[in-house]
């Protein structure tokens, strides 16, 4: 069977789907969550705060970010960094696990991340009162 280039396959979830596994948290819990984090001095990095304050601003309700290149192209605007140091920002908060890849960048897909809460937060809490807290409005 022969590749048809005309149509471009669906884009694959990163790591086999294992970003579905975490929780995802809407836009405004998760920056509540992340301050939090910030007064409790558990997350102390000025620049990951920067990054995490403009991904409030940019990602819909659900917590989802996409459109990455435009992004992270607002980003050095907004923050007068370049976008090298954007991606540099964005990867401090993915080592923190507040935020995750759901979908690789692929040609013609740019990658798609979602706002979630860190394990540690996760088995720190309880599955019950995480649920409580993504229902913040």
């Amino acid at each position: 069977m022969r590749w048809c280039t005309a149509e471009t396959p669906p884009p694959q979830p990163a790591y086999n789907g294992a970003a579905q596994a975490y929780l995802g948290i809407p836009r405004r819990a998760w920056w509540r969550l992340f301050c939090l984090l910030w007064h409790r001095e558990e997350i102390e990095d000025p620049w990951a705060r920067r990054m995490a304050r403009h991904l409030a601003r940019v990602a819909d309700a659900q917590g989802i970010v996409t459109a990455l290149p435009d992004v992270m192209r607002s980003y050095a605007i907004r923050e007068h960094v370049s976008v090298q140091t954007g991606y540099t920002d964005l990867r401090r908060l993915v080592h923190r696990g507040l935020v995750r890849q759901l979908q690789a960048a692929a040609p013609g897909h740019p990658a798609r991340y979602r706002l979630s809460a860190p394990a540690a937060v996760i088995r720190g809490v309880g599955k019950t009162a995480v649920t409580r807290y993504t229902r913040l409005r």
